[in-house]
């Protein structure tokens, strides 16, 4: 867990890919943020598509979620 990694108290990170990471602590609560963020996105479009009660289907939350994406890359959100 993202939350785990900072009781660490790392200066560097060694990602299972791209590139060393120098400020490790900052970058792991970026990406704490950014989870958050991206939950209630998903939260407020089940919200948004559910309105109807007819349920709601993984690509259309995806292409509500990700509506400034591609479509070309969205298939990897499903």
């Amino acid at each position: 867990s993202l939350h785990k990694l900072l009781t660490f108290e790392c200066d560097v990170m060694y990602a299972g890919h791209g590139p060393k990471i120098n400020d490790a602590r900052n970058k792991i609560q970026y990406y704490i943020q950014h989870r958050n963020e991206r939950e209630q996105q998903i939260v407020d479009a089940l919200k948004k598509l559910n309105h109807t009660g007819d349920g709601v289907t993984a690509t259309a939350l995806c292409d509500v979620v990700y509506s400034q994406t591609p479509q070309s890359l969205k298939q990897a959100a499903l």
